[in-house]
């Protein structure tokens, strides 16, 4: 018999696990080495990108939409170019340009169990394509 009755359980016992970071310290670890954080925050409607690569390398443009997967499980996004044009570009092709370089929340969270970094570094993140958010699905890359 599972320890849990409901999925909602379950999800509060895993959650309870991660480890809380206070915004401060990530500030001093990021001064002290900057190429050892990484963003996960999936592109949304209306974020600041620069496309690099493609027939748009370049150019900066704003998200719209993601349209679909690509057989790589590169998210297809569709992007309305400064100079008016739309383009489709894979979610590789682009960068989303952030205010800072960390969220405003006052805590960031970390898995607890190094069994959760395996297994979210074993599938290249987590994809909830029945998931939206913003009209995108929610993805995270370890």
């Amino acid at each position: 018999m599972a320890p849990y009755k409901t999925i909602r359980e379950a999800a509060q016992a895993w959650v309870g696990e991660f480890i809380a970071i206070p915004h401060g310290i990530c500030v001093k670890l990021l001064n002290a080495d900057s190429d050892e954080l990484r963003e996960i925050t999936p592109p949304s409607a209306n974020d600041r990108v620069y496309v690099f690569n493609g027939d748009y390398d370049g150019n900066e443009g704003t998200v719209i939409r993601c349209e679909e997967e690509a057989d790589d499980d590169a998210d297809v996004y569709l992007i309305e170019l400064d100079d008016g044009r739309e383009c489709e570009v894979r979610d590789l092709d682009f960068e989303v340009q952030y205010d800072d370089a960390l969220p405003m929340w006052g805590m960031l969270w970390a898995f607890g169990n190094q069994l959760d970094n395996d297994w979210l570094a074993e599938r290249g993140g987590l994809r909830f394509p029945g998931l939206r958010t913003g009209g995108l699905p929610v993805h995270f890359r370890h």
